[in-house]
Formats: structure tokens, sequence, C-alpha cells
């Protein structure tokens, strides 16, 4: 493709993008710093979180006569719940030694300082930041130093990092774009005397080419200049050609002239003889004429064929050998002698870049002056040699030859130097066009027999770049596609294996309100067999932790507490909840752990021994109605063994957390006998047949369905606050079928599984919508809206009382106050 025809380009497009790529790199520089920024800003500010966790730890490290202790404060995890997407671990130790928390929290050696040190760690696949605190603390062994190490995860700090960076950087994008569009304004402003200069050559002559007459800016002078250089050469160029064509038209007209005088005196000769030698003359004129018209066709074709670079790989070896033997053929060359030396190749090829058309015609003229001007008995010598990186053709003849003077003269056109007029002054002008469109030259000078030698030079032509690199590289891409075509037959799931199909499902619920949901989800969903496996909270929370155990697809519980504790593990898989699905900020942690029960803890009784409204309405009243009626209910209260029970410890400890009389009632209930149990269903059934008179922080949706079956056993909520405990479940990151997994927690919290879980299971669902469905509509009062009914939240803040120091002060205390020396494991 010429210049002509390639789309022009843009001088404001090329400056505006160029310009553009210059923001870009500012807006990456920016970038870098603004991301830098972000990072610093978000680690001071969650930084603060973990300095005030550790601080708050510090508080509560005392030193008694044995040991040093620790009462881990709940706020020190509510702290961190700021963060509320982020797993949280802690360990506090002294001297090197771990008094509680978790033992293999990564705890960079640092020195003991009073002032709040951050680190950065890796604890399994996560990545933690952490802060480590000390204190000294004196005991009977002298002065020791107490370290707290908390950390968490940076899902919030980097969350908060990359809305930081997105905002900064969308502004400071919005600000180039701004920019931009002041450099456009500039662009165009500055390139006008570029648009008057358009203006003046659109309003011009097309014959005129008189310079520009403007007084341009200084960057676009040379431009200005350049354009006047070129008219002038253009101005120049077109008098030559009006001068070509005038010298074709006179040397045409001549002979034409010419001719049609001779003809016309051989017509008027009055004898044979002179219209014979008048007719020769005739048709000597009309050869001129012809050669000259020849000539110029071939003049013509030459410059329209550089002016279009038809080039290719021409080698001269074999394009001067069927130059000659055509040549050879024409009977003028009889007398002629032809002799074509290529010794000078030395084997080489005079391969040259070139127009094969052109350079026959070119070597024809050469060859063509050498017998038009030698004797008649001529010898023509052609010479085909390499002398380093060009080729040259050189054609020796043993004619007159021409002076030094003359050998300028003899490559203008028409300049014929024959005093006979046997040419027409264009045979060698061609010769030198063409080797100029080759870029080389043409020499002319004396051979060795005294005739004209015209040597032609051509640089030669350079290999093609690559070879066969395209064949090799073509062959590797195959290769490659090919390979990987077999990779992806191998890595692509096979679409007829069978799916295995089994749901395996460990839950801490009993059975007969579990399964009837269970029995709902495989009837929308069939294809699968599920293996439910019951266990006690405890029990399954020892199982996952096993890690040399199985696990299953699903994990459901009752005690909230243990349930967080195995995804701040990093036990569980994140699951995308569909929009149908019921979820509250309170009911869902870390789209891990998901609550799709509301269980208020709640007094069951039996009936007949109690007047009707005769129970105590608030906590408070409870312990005083207690304690005034010790004799009437010794041995006759039960209540959950919060050592063994998960739930009942959790229950217990909420308990606590909002009622500041917890333990007073304890040791109400100690003094009046209080019997203990594992399990709801325990109370709930001497409740019914008057073995016990109250039962007290059972599972609210468990003593509903039993008093739907029992007449004798009442159900009681105080007015002043009932802890709701969820029923939770995750997918663990072992599981056999996380699809199936995730499917049935989805199930779960669908408007399907509500309605199942409210009208089949017993149980009372989290979407409120249902509740009205569910064995709550014997009590009307339950309701999330009414602020008698509490729920446990998903959050660490549960991981308080897991600590093992602030678990066996709780236990203590609560043994002490039920007056149960009874030591046990939970």
């Amino acid at each position: 493709m010429s210049t002509r025809d390639k789309r022009p380009t843009s001088l404001r497009r090329g400056l505006l993008v160029r310009m553009t790529a210059v923001f870009a790199v500012l807006l990456v520089i920016i970038a870098v710093l603004l991301w830098n920024y972000s990072r610093g800003a978000a680690n001071r500010t969650y930084d603060l979180l973990l300095a005030g966790a550790a601080l708050s730890i510090l508080e509560t490290v005392s030193s008694s006569d044995r040991e040093i202790t620790v009462d881990l404060p709940h706020s020190a995890l509510d702290i961190l719940s700021l963060a509320p997407d982020d797993r949280v671990f802690y360990a506090v130790t002294s001297d090197g030694g771990l008094l509680t928390g978790q033992e293999d929290l990564p705890r960079p050696p640092t020195e003991a300082s009073t002032e709040p040190k951050f680190f950065d760690e890796t604890f399994g696949d996560t990545r933690l930041r952490g802060a480590a605190q000390s204190r000294r603390i004196s005991t009977p062994e002298g002065r020791r130093w107490v370290t707290v190490h908390v950390a968490h995860t940076t899902l919030a700090r980097d969350y908060h990092a990359l809305s930081l960076f997105i905002l900064g950087l969308g502004g400071v994008g919005l600000v180039s774009v701004i920019g931009l569009g002041f450099v456009w304004v500039a662009i165009r402003t500055a390139l006008q005397p570029l648009a008057r200069i358009q203006g003046d050559l659109d309003a011009r002559d097309p014959t005129d080419l008189t310079y520009l007459d403007i007084a341009p800016p200084r960057e676009v002078a040379g431009l200005v200049s350049a354009i006047n250089g070129f008219m002038h050469r253009l101005d120049h160029a077109r008098r030559q050609s009006e001068a070509f064509m005038a010298d074709v038209a006179h040397q045409t007209r001549t002979g034409l002239s010419a001719l049609h005088g001779h003809l016309s005196m051989a017509s008027d000769a009055e004898d044979l003889a002179t219209m014979r030698r008048r007719l020769l003359r005739a048709e000597d004129q009309a050869s001129r004429t012809t050669r000259l018209t020849n000539q110029l066709l071939s003049h013509a074709m030459v410059i329209h064929r550089a002016e279009n670079q038809t080039m290719s790989n021409v080698d001269l070896q074999p394009l001067v050998r069927g130059l000659l033997s055509e040549m050879l053929r024409d009977t003028v060359f009889r007398t002629i002698n032809v002799e074509f030396d290529d010794a000078g190749l030395a084997g080489a090829a005079a391969e040259i870049r070139g127009d094969q058309i052109s350079l026959r015609e070119a070597l024809r003229n050469v060859i063509e002056n050498a017998r038009r001007h030698g004797p008649p008995e001529n010898t023509i010598i052609v010479r085909l040699a390499t002398k380093g990186d060009s080729v040259v053709v050189e054609v020796e003849d043993e004619g007159p030859g021409l002076s030094p003077e003359l050998r300028a003269v003899a490559l203008e056109r028409f300049k014929s130097l024959n005093d006979d007029t046997k040419g027409s002054g264009l045979g060698l002008a061609i010769v030198k066009e063409v080797a100029d469109a080759h870029h080389g030259a043409v020499a002319l000078s004396s051979g060795a027999k005294g005739g004209l030698l015209v040597r032609l030079t051509f640089p030669k032509a350079k290999p093609k770049p690559g070879g066969g690199t395209g064949k090799a590289r073509r062959g590797l891409t195959s290769s490659a596609a090919a390979l990987l075509v077999l990779l992806l037959v191998l890595v692509l799931p096979d679409e007829g294996r069978a799916e295995v199909g089994v749901l395996d499902i460990w839950s801490a619920t009993d059975s007969e309100f579990m399964l009837p949901v269970v029995d709902d989800f495989k009837r929308r969903n069939p294809g699968f067999t599920v293996n439910y496996r019951e266990f006690e909270t405890s029990d399954l929370y020892a199982a996952m932790m096993d890690p040399d155990g199985e696990a299953p697809d699903v994990a459901v519980s009752s005690a909230m507490d243990l349930q967080v504790d195995l995804v701040n593990r990093g036990l569980a898989l994140p699951l995308d909840m569909p929009e149908s699905a019921w979820t509250s900020p309170w009911s869902v942690w870390r789209s891990e752990l998901f609550g799709f029960t509301f269980e208020p803890s709640a007094v069951v009784y039996h009936r007949p021994s109690f007047a009707p409204d005769a129970l105590p309405r608030t906590h408070a009243d409870m312990a005083v109605f207690l304690r005034e009626n010790e004799n009437r209910f010794f041995g006759r209260v039960g209540t959950y063994d919060i050592r063994t029970s998960g739930a009942g410890y959790l229950l217990a400890t909420q308990d606590a957390q909002l009622n500041p009389q917890f333990f007073r009632i304890a040791e109400t209930l100690g003094r009046a006998g209080v019997r203990v149990f594992c399990c709801t269903t325990e109370v709930t059934s001497k409740a019914a047949d008057g073995r016990l008179l109250l039962g007290l922080n059972v599972i609210g949706s468990y003593a509903l369905a039993a008093a739907q079956e029992n007449p004798d056993l009442g159900v009681h909520f105080y007015e002043d606050f009932n802890p709701v405990m969820l029923r939770s479940a995750f997918v663990p990151r072992t599981a056999d079928d996380p699809d199936l997994g995730s499917r049935f927690v989805h199930y779960l919290l669908s408007p399907e599984g509500q309605r199942a879980i409210a009208e089949e299971s017993g149980l009372l669902p989290i979407d409120p919508a249902y509740l009205p469905l569910s064995p709550a509509r014997e009590v009307p009062s339950i309701s999330q809206d009414t602020g008698r009914f509490v729920p446990i939240r998903l959050s660490v803040g549960l991981l308080t009382y897991l600590d093992r120091m602030k678990r066996e002060s709780f236990l203590s205390n609560w043994e002490t106050a039920i007056q149960d020396p009874a030591a046990g494991g939970r």
C-alpha cells in the first residue's frame, strides 16, 4: 500500500493519545502511592481495635497466691467483632508459657513492652494482623511479664483499604478526565496555525505554486519551510515535465512532418529512380519515428513501475541469459559477436531487489545502443560479477565511444550524439531512470578496445529474516494446541460419571425434630440419600475438631459458641445465599455460619401444681419466689448441667450477661436442691408427670412441642428478657459433597425450608413470617419485635466464655452457687 492509500493520522489525536499515556503513567504512580496510603490508613484504624482488645485483656490479669489468672472480658472480643467478618485469635503468655488462649497462635519473638507492637503472620492459609502488649505483675516468685497476643484476619481492613483506594482513585481519575478535556481544548487552540495553512492551500488555484506567505509559530516554521521547498521542487518538476512533453511533441511532430515530406516528394518524382530514393528516405524516417515512439513508451513504463515499487528478488544471471537469447534471434545481430562473461560471480547468486521488466528494458537499451552505434562487425561483451555488497553488469562494444565531456550529456533525454541521427536520445536516459529506481548507479567509460563501456551497479538483495523459523513456529504452535486439547480432555469432568448422591448431616438436634425437615428437602431434591448422625453438642464439637476423623457435608448445632469457634478456626466454607433466603446481621457470621431457628430459653412447670398467673414474671421475681418456697421446691427444680451440655452452658453464660442476679438465683437453686440434667427432654418429661415442679433455662421449642402432647406441662416466658438461641449450620471445608451440603443450608433458610421447620419439625423458624405456623402460635407474645426475646448474636463475642480460664472460673462459681462440688467436662 502506498503512502497515499494509508489512512491519514490525526495530529490532535496523536497528541491527545500521548498526553493520555502521560496521564496514565502519572495515574499509575498516584495509584501506587494511594494504595500504600490506603493500606496504612486501614492498618491504623484496625490496629486500634487490636490494641484496645489487648489492653482490655491485660486489665483483667491478676495474681493470686497460687497462679496468674485471666478473666477474659466480653468487651475484648466485642471490640474485635467490630470487624464482623474477621476470625479472631488470642493467647496470654507469661515468660513464654501459655496461660490461656490458642497454643498454636503464631507469636513472633518480641521484647516485652507496655506499648502495643503490631505484627503480620500467616496462620495456616490465612494472613493475620496482630498486636502484642505486655504488663509486669507481682507474684510470690517476683515480678513477671504477662504478654497478650491478639490477632485477627484481614478481611475488614483489606476491604477498608480497597474502599479508600477506589474512592481516591475514582476522584483522581475524574480529575484526570477533566484535565484531558482541558488538554484537548489547548491542543485545538495550539494547532490553529495548521488550520490557517490548510485554508491557504485549499483556497489556491491548482497552478499556484508560490510560497506560503504567513508568519507561523516557531514550532511550525520548519513545516512551512518544507512546504515551500516542496512547492519549489514541484514547480521545477512541472516545468521539466512541460519541457519533456514539449520535446516529445516536437520530436514526434518533426518525425511525422519529415515522413510526410519524403512521401510527398516521392509522389512528385518524375522517374522511378528518384521515387525509389525518396521512398527509402521515407522508410528510414518511419523507422526512426517508430523507434522514438517505442522509446517514449518504454520510458513512460519505467517511470510508472518505479513509482509503484513493484519490487521482488531477481537473479540477474538467468535474466541476462534469457534476454541475450531473445535478442540474438533478431537478424540484425547476424554480423555481431555477443559474449556473456559471468566468471566474476564465482558461483555466487547475482540476486538484487528490483523489477524484472524494468531491468530487462534497461539492459535491452544498453545492448541495443551498443549494436546501433558500433561497427557492422561489432563485438559486444556482457559481463556479470559481484563486488562486495553489489552486483555489477557491464556492456562493452567496439564502437567509437564517447569523449569524457559527452558522457554526462549522453544520459539526458533527447540528447543523441550521433552525427547520422540514428538515435532517439532516450536509450541511456531510460537506463539511468531504472538505475535510480533500484538505488543503483550507471557509469560510462572507455572500453579496452576504445568503445563505450556502460557499467550498472545494483545493491545485493538482503536475505529474508526468519528463514525456516516460521514453519518451526507453526509446528510448535500446532504441538502446543494439541497438548492443550489433551490437557482439556484429561482435566474436564466426565459428564457421564455418576454423582455420589449422599448427604452426610451431623446434628446436635433430636432426630424427631430434624428428620421431617430433611425428608421435605429430599422430596424437593430427589436423587440422593441422607446419613443423619445425632450427637450431643459437646460430642459434635469434639468430632469436628478431630483432624484425622471424617467430616460431614453439613454440621448443625444449637451450641452457638462452639459453632462460632469451629468457624473461627477456618473449618467452614463461605456460601452465597440467594435473595429469597432469610438472613439478618445477627443470624449470619462471615457468610459461613447461618442461624435457621429462633429458640428462646423457657421455664417449664407442672401445670396442676400452680394456680393461673402464679409464676414470677421477671428473673428477680423468680429469685424471690424460689427463696420464699425453698421447702416446697426442694429436689423438684431442674435445669441443665452446664458442665456437660453445650446448649445449657451457652444459655447460662448469656443469661449471666443479661441478668446481674444470675448467681443469686443459682444460690437459691442450690439451697432448693436443684437437679441437673443433660438435655431439655429429660427436664420436660419429669415436669410433665410432676416429678419436677419447675425446669429453668430449657430450649423453648422443645418445651412447646412437648406441651402440645402433654396438657400437664406448662411453658412460661419472662416478661423482662428471654435469651434466644439460634440453631446454626455450616458446610465444612473437608466435606465430601460441599455442593449438596450448601444446597441443604440454602433450603433451611428458603421460604420452603422455613415453612417445613414451622409446620413439620416442631422447631421455631427464624423467619418471623412463619412463626404463626409453628408451636409458637400457642404463645402469641413470642416475637422478634417485642424486646422480650433477645437473640444471641452470632459473633466472635461468643468465644469469651470458651476461654479456658474464663470457663473454669464460671463453672467453679456455678458449682459453688448450686452447692454441687462434682467436676466434669463439658
